[in-house]
């Protein structure tokens, strides 16, 4: 009897066992880019900046974006017009091109207050990155976002072009 208990047992947990499914192992993260080094010292500005809309285009967000680079860090600026009023609109640059999408943030995310358009006026919004630089050898983009927490398409986006 005893002997058919533990017989019985081992079938039981050798089931057990084989009925479970082998672990899975989750993605690997896809890693960032180490942040850009400093300038070297004496190099002066670097002034990185674009167009948003215009050309054409009379119904969407139309203005102008730049991010400085100092020696001592960076900083964002942003005045954009015909954005939709009383939104609050997170904006930021991101490492990549505006086609790259989930590419970190440069700087802290704390340093983007929202914009705030009102109707009829354009929204200003400037971003002080602190000692977060933007490498002369990559692409950088400014996201302004459709509303708090939304990850899909943009509202706005342009691609930084390095003027100095």
């Amino acid at each position: 009897m005893r002997s058919s208990r533990l017989s019985a047992c081992v079938l039981l947990l050798a089931a057990g066992c084989a009925a479970d499914p082998p672990p899975q192992s989750a993605p690997a993260p896809v890693a960032p880019l180490a942040p850009a080094p400093p300038p070297p010292p004496g190099t002066g500005r670097q002034e990185w900046s674009a167009f948003i809309g215009g050309f054409g285009d009379t119904q969407g967000p139309e203005g102008t974006v730049m991010a400085v680079v100092h020696d001592w860090g960076t900083v964002a600026l942003v005045r954009i017009r015909r954005l939709p009023a009383d939104g609050t609109l997170p904006w930021h640059v991101h490492e990549g091109t505006c086609e790259t999408r989930g590419a970190p943030v440069v700087g802290p995310l704390a340093s983007y207050a929202p914009l705030r358009p009102v109707a009829g006026e354009a929204a200003e919004g400037e971003a002080v990155l602190g000692r977060a630089w933007l490498a002369p050898d990559r692409a950088y983009a400014i996201d302004v976002h459709r509303a708090p927490g939304d990850t899909g398409p943009p509202l706005a986006c342009v691609n930084l072009v390095l003027r100095t």
